[in-house]
């Protein structure tokens, strides 16, 4: 299969991020990334409509299609600031667009008919529907993209080449993609992520722990903490994606005890959920640490007890632009109809995504 260059496009409800890849769907040859920040008054805007659309059953249909519309300009707007920098017009355009969150499903403001009659270029979209609409979680398609950036890490030498490695990203929720020196790739949910901390925080301290320096001033309470893990022990999450609801009650406990004691015990037991998650997958010692927990210094020397963690820029790898090199990584496997979603990750086997083409001009 043919190198081409494609470019993807995420928001994350500050601005967005483009990314160009050249690649063959199965190999990353190069990227170059780029953030656009939204105006303020559309910050607020869209963090109004997602606070508004999660209490309530009937989001405005009007709102949405304005909101659609502005957030696809900008989506124009920074992909032709790319191609300005990179002197390059891609052959395709991923769209992961900009995610909004409701009644747990999330939705994704983006035009992919905007983008093709703005950009003349064919874009690929919908992936995370199609996935979910052929009974997948709609939720793990990044084992393809992360396996690209391993192997190019080897190729580079960053790193010898792993058996086993997982990659561990922790933000709000704690997600593990296991990838296997023989096999397909394994995704799960390892439960909740730092969001349990910023929850406790904010109404104890009216602050966030960000880098863990409150988790290192307290002591874990090891009685709260082992009934916390008798109950959420048997939830299912490892190969399902986390519900942060059922999870977010549990933070009253910790009101019990004093602040700092509270935020190193929550922390020491996300810690070890994601612990517990890789007891089926015995022989992972290497992992990446990604998402918000490579800054918690606290969070990483628990997790360096169980297995040899390395950054992502060990890797070579900028993972602040994941989703949009995933994007444009996941363009090119949809033109070459190759496996985005596997049985092990979204549970369903898939080439998953639709492309909108440019339409042939009018004789």
């Amino acid at each position: 299969m043919d190198f081409v260059h494609s470019v993807g496009i995420y928001g994350n409800m500050i601005g967005v991020q483009v990314s160009l890849a050249l690649t063959d769907g199965k190999k990353i040859m190069d990227t170059a990334s780029l953030f656009l920040p939204y105006p303020p008054d559309l910050r607020q805007r869209l963090t109004a409509f997602k606070r508004n659309v999660n209490t309530s059953n009937s989001p405005d249909k009007k709102l949405i299609h304005a909101l659609d519309a502005e957030v696809s300009d900008w989506f124009v707007q920074a992909s032709r600031l790319l191609f300005e920098r990179i002197h390059c017009t891609p052959t395709i355009i991923g769209l992961y667009g900009q995610p909004i969150f409701f009644n747990n499903a999330t939705w994704f403001l983006g035009s992919p008919k905007l983008l093709v009659s703005k950009l003349g270029i064919p874009v690929a979209y919908d992936f995370h529907r199609t996935d979910a609409i052929a009974g997948g979680n709609g939720h793990f398609l990044h084992a393809p993209y992360y396996r690209a950036v391993v192997d190019r890490a080897v190729e580079l030498g960053d790193i010898e080449p792993p058996s086993d490695i997982a990659i561990i990203n922790v933000s709000d929720v704690s997600s593990v993609t296991i990838l296997p020196a023989n096999g397909e790739p394994i995704a799960f949910d390892a439960g909740p992520g730092l969001a349990l901390v910023d929850e406790f925080t904010q109404i104890a301290l009216q602050s966030e722990d960000t880098y863990g320096e409150i988790a290192s001033k307290g002591d874990v309470c090891v009685t709260l903490l082992n009934q916390l893990k008798r109950e959420l022990y048997r939830m299912p999450v490892p190969s399902s994606v986390c519900d942060l609801r059922k999870f977010l009650p549990y933070v009253r406990l910790f009101h019990k005890c004093p602040p700092l004691d509270g935020v190193a015990t929550l922390t020491t037991f996300i810690g070890q959920m994601i612990e517990h998650s890789f007891i089926p997958y015995p022989g992972v010692k290497l992992a990446v640490l990604a998402g918000r927990g490579t800054q918690n210094a606290f969070f990483k020397t628990l997790l360096a007890s169980s297995f040899q963690i390395i950054t992502p820029s060990s890797l070579s790898w900028n993972s602040h632009f994941e989703q949009s090199e995933q994007a444009a990584f996941n363009a090119v496997r949809r033109l070459h109809s190759l496996t985005i979603s596997y049985l092990t990750t979204t549970g369903v086997l898939l080439v998953c995504g639709r492309i909108k083409r440019v339409m042939p001009a009018k004789e």
